[in-house]
């Protein structure tokens, strides 16, 4: 996906193949939109969509999973050269009155520049009306809690919670299946015909927590990065064979550093493959040493 504030760092650091002469900010790995989609690379099922498996093959494929039209996770790769807009993601609720999608979502650093920072909720109590003054005199970043950030670094992002990313930083997101996002600054930031970004100060004023104050990165308990009802996501340092998931259970892997094989197929930096419910060949092997990846799960309920 071309974004202005994008780079080509997935490219440089991840060995994606990107159209020339062009700012690439996201890549949408694993997606069940209706317009876009993940296709499988090879297997029988070479050439079905991921809504396909979703609809046709979800026991064999996915396990007992909580019922949805679509899969409901959507899981990208960010590479922010520049900051991106101060935004928010509406609740569920919000988003029903909005006509938008409810969107809460995780961030990992995969690598981060010198210096590179998240903006994360609120530096301090404030009023709707404060926030408003603010966003006229052009003083809204002065609001917003700043973080320093490094490789390894996590964070949560529930649905209401006012962020940006800073420049510098290369992420894994794994979010709900939505697309919807209310940008409320964008640093007066011009598009490519000189105009100012559109903005959406009323939706993102409906859903923004304004009592979201100083919130943390994540503290790993263990391997585990987060437990939410959305997703559950754990980091593994992977220097032995290991079961990816008991059998019955999908689980999807994000390699970060090193290389791993699965049922005779690798995975380098920044690729993802979806382990199905039903393979009998479970095992991650390391392929070289300091590997590690996310393992990404759906809880059953």
């Amino acid at each position: 996906m071309e974004r202005m504030w994008g780079g080509r760092r997935l490219e440089s650091d991840f060995g994606k193949k990107l159209p020339p002469n062009t700012c690439i900010g996201e890549s949408w790995e694993i997606v069940d939109r209706p317009e876009a989609q993940s296709i499988v690379a090879n297997s029988p099922l070479k050439g079905k969509t991921l809504h396909e498996l979703w609809k046709q093959n979800q026991h064999d494929i996915f396990g007992d999973v909580p019922e949805t039209p679509r899969f409901p996770l959507l899981i990208k790769l960010l590479d922010a050269q520049e900051r991106l807009s101060l935004q928010v993601h509406p609740p569920e609720e919000v988003a029903a009155k909005l006509g938008g999608e409810p969107k809460t979502e995780f961030r990992y650093v995969a690598a981060a520049d010198p210096g590179a920072e998240l903006f994360l909720g609120f530096r301090e109590l404030i009023r709707r009306e404060q926030f408003k003054r603010a966003l006229g005199k052009g003083t809204v970043a002065d609001c917003v809690q700043k973080i320093r950030v490094k490789a390894g670094d996590a964070m949560f992002l529930p649905a209401g919670r006012l962020h940006a990313v800073g420049g510098g930083n290369l992420l894994v997101e794994i979010q709900q299946n939505s697309d919807t996002t209310y940008r409320v600054f964008d640093w007066n930031r011009t598009a490519a015909d000189g105009t100012l970004r559109q903005l959406h100060v009323d939706q993102a004023l409906q859903c923004i927590d304004f009592t979201d104050v100083g919130p943390h990165l994540i503290e790993p308990k263990g391997e585990v990065l987060i437990k939410h009802e959305r997703f559950e996501i754990e980091k593994w340092n992977l220097d032995s064979s290991r079961g990816i998931a008991p059998l019955g259970q999908f689980a999807i892997v994000c390699c970060l550093t090193g290389s791993l094989r699965c049922a005779s197929v690798d995975l380098a930096p920044g690729e993802f493959f979806l382990v199905p419910a039903s393979l009998e060949t479970r095992q991650l092997q390391p392929q070289s040493e300091g590997t590690s990846l996310l393992r990404i799960t759906i809880p059953n309920f």
